[in-house]
């Protein structure tokens, strides 16, 4: 049972009867999670559901139910920590260790600590061991080799001291040299490099709970308690510590903070810390070694450093034209590169992923141009990187950003002759993997396949990710580009022969090889194979396996969800719109857009200098003329620009037929390219299908920012709940069609709904919720051909080819960016008073069960005591609904209205009010 309700807690009921939280849980993937589990499962835990959790896990531990393996991942800021794995070769049934080591070795790190951090009166130092050494013997799943091995270690937290991983990281580098003195003749199998774990101070990885523990072994357990003292450096210890597992436990030593606890840092360590500060996230990195091979990566973060070392992992040397090549590369950066700290660090780092022994030489040549240049420091450096392939990395795709950024000229040449090298070998293996390899050179940055098995590719083309069938692209250019490639290499041959002397070699029998070859049948030979390559490239089938090669080689897994998430980006024809910086500049592959308008955007122009402009805004103030309402729209359909929908509006548009909202819709779409999209009215007008139906309709809404439905059948109720997933933006899960049922996806729902409508769909619920969210706008004129009545104006024949016109699509958007940036981006939209107007009518008319109650229930007469029965409600309003022709409302829902505002119903029926009709 205890198990249950923690684990409920965590992975919810799956009771249809239980709240979405209760039944869903807690689980969670990637980033998002707060606790992880060492056999599995991942959990966010929000700061408000923290106490609960940590009572449950507690009443689990201190029940004796068994073992838990949890753990809880590291945030920015969080509680000071060391983490000491030491491990012998042999049995050993107690610790090594002694609790003197431990205090030289505390005393030694708060000393460090000082130089770093602002320190309290006095500090405490959890320290926690095992019981005993956990044993792994020989040829177990743990240990492969043929001895026995037993781990000990410790845990050191500080729950008083919350710093970043930059203060925990450089008193590491510190005292790791250090540790023989500290915990000397202890016969250790590894290096203190390894036993003091540098990975647990870069905030990335998980902390064991307390009262948890991996698979094997036993839990840590605080043993004592050290308290040291600032001014005079001692320590005194405290063996009075607790020993159950409390909530209040659990909170003191958890490694997870707000940024707002931080310690403060030093003066001198503030200004070492701004130049190693947490670099942003770079674009992902799938690229293959220089294009020889399918090592792929994703850049990311500079926590690269704190993942797990793959150092077992035999890495096969690079080859020495692949460290000439990188060397160029590095060598090609900008000075700042090598003078920055953190950019010098990030450079090491990078060459560490893409390859963790063979570049060594090429950070020490790269940092020797420094004028205060420190072999030892670099050296120390470089040891202090971890190796990594998996996950966000800085790698290859990194460094040739980096130094194509500093010095393009010189980029293009260092990878035209990388190119060179590759045709090289392709033409004396004639392989297809080769010749793979050179297409990958060449197009690596404006090709990718997103998906092996169904063979999709997109291609970068002007400012955007365009999908392109089956990679058809870049076969035509098999046949084309890298073709010429080896076109040009046979008439260089061609020229060689024109000034080489004639075949000397003499001996030859027809059909044999001569011993030694001459220079000119040297250069003959080249030519036939160079030739030989051409026609190749120019067979089918050839071509055809070079393509499933280079899927490998181009595969980007990620890059379908990459797409179109960046939500302040909107690509047009000749660049992109970043409505956060507020600027049009160049599209960029790792912006990662597929969708754009269609339009060109000319920064230069005004939108008045459009010779349309005069007929399109006569247009937009006769179908909206009240100015603050003809404002207020045309702000939001500018905010559509921008993915999401903060706002959480729903906006109806409503007005007799021929009233111009159809033509506005129109002309929305065309502006708004493929970021537009028609979605079914019976989206919200039907009920839901069943968990893992197919939902083509949700996916096809993915990326897309302005959303129309048409007008909905008569009587046609708003199902109110996907409303207002839809309106809020929510993630919604959905499946394609033909998709199995493991191919789920969450979709982040960007766009802006709209409902165009003559007769307004029936709202049958009167929450909150639902009215803060819907919208009307009314269109009150209608275009007709001889207009008499006021609200009339002429109709314009021409007027649907105008609204699909470019011209007038790109006058429109012009406008649209130009009041998005005189709005600052609309971050608030007040909502005229006309519309809130037109909104509380539609809801008046929806509210059946209010019109009635305003018609027959009124403030009681002193002199009145009758009683209202509910049969008499009841039959009154079955029979108002019938003689007004109603559907809607029910009795059960009239009564708990009545009952809202009168009181209980009771046996004698209702006292509280006059009833009849008005």
């Amino acid at each position: 049972m205890l198990k249950s309700e923690l684990y409920d807690f965590l992975n919810g009921t799956g009771k249809e009867t239980d709240n979405d939280k209760k039944r869903l849980g807690r689980k969670a993937e990637g980033d998002s999670a707060t606790h992880t589990g060492m056999t599995g499962g991942a959990w966010r835990v929000d700061e408000d559901e923290v106490d609960e959790f940590y009572r449950l896990y507690c009443k689990y531990i201190n029940h004796g139910h068994g073992a838990l393996h949890m753990t809880e991942k590291s945030t920015r800021i969080g509680a000071m920590r060391v983490d000491l794995d030491f491990r012998y070769i042999g049995r050993f049934d107690t610790h090594l260790h002694t609790q003197e080591q431990v205090i030289n070795f505390v005393k030694a790190y708060m000393e460090e600590v000082k130089k770093f951090l602002v320190l309290p009166d006095g500090v405490e130092v959890f320290v926690s061991e095992k019981p005993e050494p956990t044993l792994y013997p020989a040829g177990s799943e743990k240990n492969k080799t043929e001895s026995d091995y037993s781990k000990s270690g410790l845990h050191l937290v500080i729950p008083a001291l919350k710093t970043n991983h930059f203060v925990e990281e450089e008193i590491r580098r510190t005292l790791v040299k250090r540790m023989d003195e500290f915990f000397p003749g202890i016969p250790l199998a590894d290096k203190w490099d390894k036993v003091y774990d540098e990975g647990m101070l870069a905030h990335t990885k998980p902390w064991t709970l307390p009262g948890s523990k991996k698979k094997e072994g036993t839990p840590y357990q605080i043993k004592y308690i050290l308290d040291w003292d600032p001014a005079s450096g001692e320590i005194s210890v405290d063996n009075d510590v607790p020993v159950q597992i409390t909530p209040d436990l659990l909170r003191k030593m958890s490694i997870r903070s707000s940024p707002s606890t931080e310690t403060p840092m030093t003066e001198d360590a503030t200004g070492r810390y701004k130049k190693k500060t947490e670099q942003e996230e770079v674009r992902a990195s799938m690229g293959a070694q220089r294009g020889r091979g399918a090592t792929r990566g994703e850049d990311g973060k500079r926590g690269s450093r704190a993942s797990t070392p793959e150092r077992n992992t035999y890495r096969m040397p690079l080859s020495e034209d692949m460290v000439t090549y990188y060397r160029k590369h590095v060598m090609n950066l900008a000075a700042f590169r090598y003078t920055s700290y953190e950019d010098w660090i990030n450079t090491g780092i990078c060459l560490k992923n893409i390859h963790p022994d063979s570049l060594e030489a090429v950070f020490y040549d790269f940092s020797a141009q420094y004028e205060n240049y420190d072999p030892r420091l670099a050296q120390s450096k470089w040891d202090s990187f971890s190796f990594r392939t998996n996950g966000p990395v800085l790698s290859e795709r990194s460094l040739r950003g980096w130094s194509r950024m500093d010095n393009p000229g010189e980029y293009d040449k260092i990878e035209m002759d990388n190119v060179e090298e590759l045709v090289e070998e392709a033409t004396k293996t004639m392989t297809e993997h080769d010749m793979a390899r050179v297409v990958f050179a060449m197009f690596r940055d404006e090709f990718k396949c997103s998906d092996y098995g169904q063979n999709e590719w997109y291609r970068f083309v002007g400012h955007v990710w365009k999908l392109t069938k089956r990679g058809v692209g870049l076969l035509a250019k098999l046949s084309s580009d890298v073709w010429k490639k080896f076109v040009e290499k046979e008439n260089k041959m061609q020229q060689l022969m024109m000034v080489t002397d004639p075949c000397n070699c003499g001996g030859k029998k027809k059909g044999e090889e001569p011993a030694e070859p001459c220079e000119m049948c040297k250069i003959e030979k080249r030519k036939a194979k160079y030739m030989e390559a051409q026609k190749k490239l120019k067979t089918t089938a050839f071509k055809k396996n070079v393509m499933e090669e280079a899927r490998l080689l181009f595969l980007d897994e990620e890059l379908s969800v990459k797409l179109d998430t960046n939500k302040n980006l909107i690509a047009f024809n000749n660049g992109i719109f970043d409505t956060l910086n507020m600027e049009f500049r160049d599209g960029k592959a790792d912006d990662y857009l597929s969708f754009s308008t269609g339009l060109d955007y000319h920064t230069t122009k005004h939108y008045t200098d459009y010779a349309c402009w005069a007929e399109l805004w006569k247009f937009l103030s006769s179908i909206l003329p009240d100015p603050e309402v003809l404002n207020y729209f045309m702000a939001h359909l500018a905010t559509c620009m921008v993915g999401g929908n903060p706002a959480q509006k729903f906006h109806i548009l409503t007005g007799s037929g021929s009233n111009g909202k159809s033509m506005l819709v129109i002309l929305m779409a065309t502006c708004m390219g493929t970021y537009a999209c028609k979605a079914p009215i019976t989206l919200i007008t039907q009920d839901r299908g069943k968990a893992g139906t197919a939902n083509p309709e949700l996916v096809r809404m993915r990326g897309k920012r302005f959303v129309t439905m048409q007008e909905p059948e008569e009587g046609a109720n708003i199902k109110t709940g996907l409303m207002k997933e839809l309106s809020s933006c929510e993630k919604i899960t959905a499946r394609d069609l033909f998709a199995g049922a493991k191919e789920m996806i969450d979709i982040e729902i960007q766009a802006k709904y709209h409902v165009s409508c003559n007769n307004k769909p029936k709202v049958d619920t009167q929450d909150g919720g639902t009215w803060r969210r819907l919208l009307v706008i009314d269109f009150p004129n209608k275009f007709v051909p001889n207009p008499t009545a006021p609200n009339e104006l002429p109709d314009d024949k021409t007027i649907q080819m105008k609204v699909e016109s470019v011209e007038w699509a790109e006058c429109m958007m012009n406008y649209l960016v130009t009041i998005f940036k005189e709005g600052h981006g609309f971050r608030k939209l007040p909502v005229p008073e006309k519309v809130t107007l037109s909104t509380s009518e539609y809801k008046s008319e929806t509210d059946v069960i209010g019109r009635f109650m305003a018609e027959f229930i009124h403030l009681p007469r002193m002199e009145e005591s009758t009683n209202t029965t509910i049969t008499q409600l009841n039959r009154d309003f079955q029979k108002w609904k019938q003689d007004n022709n109603i559907n809607q409302g029910s009795t059960v829902e009239l009564r708990k209205r009545v009952e809202a505002v009168h009181g209980k119903y009771t046996p004698s029926g209702w006292s509280t009010f006059h009833y009849g009709p008005s």
